[in-house]
């Protein structure tokens, strides 16, 4: 992309250099004749980086500096092209008649048969509109049908990884404590393992773990993962084990699924009715690893059921019980002691451990009417369990469905199953109860909304900058009309990447690489359209002016695209921790290019033909202007 500018500029100096002009002479007309174009393609790509920097989700937050620091180099390879290029073409560039004579034969070779295709197609009108269609309908075709599968952010390949340990309810501390030792004691003597640390609480534990450098292979993570879920099979107290690989890019609380469905409503027994029909369908959902619910039935609560009227009686209120209850049970903050800056609670107790319900009865109490009575003569007191948490989402009771979804399974079409098996259920809901997507999939969804505003400002933008490059309302639709192209050639590259490796698929950042085409692939169309304008300003007819840009134009633009694949050909088949991040990306171009630079070199002069055979006045002048002020 850095060398592009350069590039067309040295190649047109070297031709002119083959027409027999002397070496500033060269340089110079070489220059003024690409100086349009150039600035055209520069703008264009500096446009179509616009949008990448205004968005706010985690990619844009990823690739805003990126985008930015290209902008700037794009922007001054353009400078370096104009001045310091010519300039050292006119000093260097001294070759001898042989050596010009043996470029001018190899770029003869490279055009001849295209030239001979674009004379047969130009030829017969029908021929034109069969290619034209053809060609716009396969690139439809190709891209409607090889559509790659749809994710959020890519996982990358950390050699970290996080296991929750779903305990009874009732465990304490101790209980967690003993479950962690044990699993300790298996995991850290491991070969594969370089460190671990572990969150004791009082239910569900949880480990991390940290394998050694020598095993950060995805084979090797996934291996260790499923020993993990066998190592806790026969440990008392596990009721279930979730191992999640921590991605390269961290939402969310740790160990948490990745799509959320979320169950509102008023009545807390009613979405528990909920919760437990959508749980199990869900379960067996295709791609779903496992369902983790929020709600969960299992901490003992003390029940006080005070009788108002007996406790008026005696001069006391419902509160005030509750705060003798609580004080003997747990003790309650009076106040707090400062040590010296220290801050220490003054807590107030009871005097001895209640350890039963039927202890708490007996305990006496003085009223403030002088009387002495026990608990149980103003109370009824039982035990029994209850739910361990009660979510509140936007005021309304909610239970929380953490859905894990399979490592190689695409977001998209997990979510759309999920959709459908929500579906039936949301329909049948009650007045008063709601069934929400979200976590990943509910940023999946605002993501696509943001990518696509992102993408029509760019093609908008480009479009209005060409109009004002070109003064023609006509010609930015010729040289816009490469983008479904090079989008078809990336959905090529992306499917066939995926299907060696298929933890790479269409996601977010997967997704700027079409943002980042439309402003390349335009590069190609403008250097032949503004050089068949050149040629009619200069007085050639029509179509030997389009057929003349593509001979003098084939070989910067083969050299220009080799460059740019070649260049990202590294990143494509990079191995390794963080690879992930950018291996779609580099496809997308790598595949959009190729594709877009062999379709424009017969589709974009067979559709400039047709527009500049209405003798538009407009891109005539376009012409003069062009080649005046290049």
């Amino acid at each position: 992309m850095i060398l592009d500018n350069a590039i067309v500029v040295v190649e047109n100096i070297f031709r002119h250099r083959e027409l027999g002009k002397g070496p500033a002479r060269a340089a110079y007309d070489g220059t003024v004749e690409v100086w349009g174009a150039i600035l055209a393609s520069t703008l264009t790509t500096l446009a179509v980086f616009l949008p990448i920097i205004l968005v706010e989700e985690e990619a844009g937050q990823i690739f805003r500096d990126i985008a930015i620091v290209i902008s700037v180099t794009v922007a001054l390879s353009l400078v370096v092209a104009i001045t310091v290029i010519p300039m050292l073409s006119a000093r260097l560039l001294q070759s001898t008649p042989r050596s010009l004579r043996a470029g001018n034969d190899a770029a003869h070779r490279l055009s001849r048969p295209l030239l001979d295709l674009l004379g047969w197609i130009m030829a017969e009108p029908r021929r034109k509109v069969g290619v034209i269609a053809g060609i716009v309908g396969l690139s439809v075709g190709v891209a409607w049908g090889l559509h790659p599968p749809i994710d959020y952010m890519p996982e990358g390949n950390r050699n970290l990884m996080f296991v929750v340990l779903k305990t009874p309810p009732v465990y304490n501390l101790k209980q967690s404590e003993r479950i962690v030792r044990l699993l300790e004691e298996r995991i850290i003597p491991h070969p594969k393992v370089a460190r671990m640390f572990t969150i004791v609480r009082h239910a569900n534990p949880n480990l991390g773990i940290v394998l050694k450098s020598e095993h950060k292979d995805k084979r090797s993570i996934r291996a260790f993962m499923d020993e993990i879920k066998l190592m806790t099979r026969d440990v008392a107290g596990v009721r279930q084990t979730f191992v999640r690989q921590i991605p390269l890019i961290r939402r969310g609380t740790t160990g948490s699924g990745n799509i959320e469905v979320r169950i509102l409503g008023a009545n807390l027994e009613g979405i528990q009715e909920i919760s437990d029909a959508l749980e199990e369908p869900l379960a067996r959902v295709p791609g779903v690893e496992f369902v983790n619910p929020s709600f969960e039935i299992g901490k003992p609560d003390l029940i006080v059921d005070v009788d108002r009227v007996r406790a008026a009686e005696l001069g006391l209120t419902v509160s005030d019980v509750g705060t003798l209850v609580e004080s003997l049970v747990n003790g309650i903050k009076v106040g707090h002691y400062d040590d010296g800056g220290r801050e220490i609670d003054l807590i107030l107790r009871g005097p001895e451990e209640i350890g039963s319900p039927e202890e708490l009865e007996r305990t006496m109490l003085h009223t403030p009417s002088g009387q002495t009575v026990q608990l149980a003569d103003l109370a009824r007191i039982r035990s029994e369990l209850g739910p361990t948490q009660i979510e509140h989402t936007d005021m309304d009771r909610s239970i929380k469905l953490s859905i894990g979804v399979e490592v190689d399974a695409p977001l998209g079409a997990v979510m759309q199953r999920i959709e459908d098996v929500v579906a039936p259920v949301r329909a049948a809901l009650p007045l008063g109860y709601s069934v929400e997507l979200g976590g990943q999939a509910d940023d999946l969804t605002r993501t696509w909304r943001a990518f696509r505003g992102s993408l029509l400002l760019a093609i908008l933008i480009t479009y209005l900058l060409l109009a004002s490059l070109f003064e023609s309302f006509r010609l930015p639709i010729v040289i816009l009309v490469t983008m479904p192209f090079a989008a078809s050639g990336g959905i090529i590259a992306l499917k066939i990447l995926n299907s060696f490796d298929p933890s790479v698929k269409l996601d977010v950042i997967t997704m700027l690489g079409f943002v980042i085409l439309v402003g390349l692939v335009v590069n190609n169309a403008i250097l032949l359209v503004h050089q068949a304008l050149n040629r009619m300003s200069e007085g050639a007819p029509m179509q030997e002016a389009v057929l003349n840009a593509v001979s003098t134009r084939v070989r910067p633009i083969f050299m220009t695209m080799t460059t740019t694949v070649f260049g990202m050909s590294p990143l494509v088949f990079a191995q390794g921790a963080g690879s992930e991040l950018y291996r779609g990306l580099a496809a997308i171009l790598v595949g959009g290019l190729i594709l877009s630079t062999l379709f424009t070199l017969i589709l974009v002069p067979t559709l400039l033909t047709y527009v500049l055979r209405q003798r538009d006045p407009v891109a005539e002048r376009a012409g003069e202007v062009s080649a005046g002020g290049g």
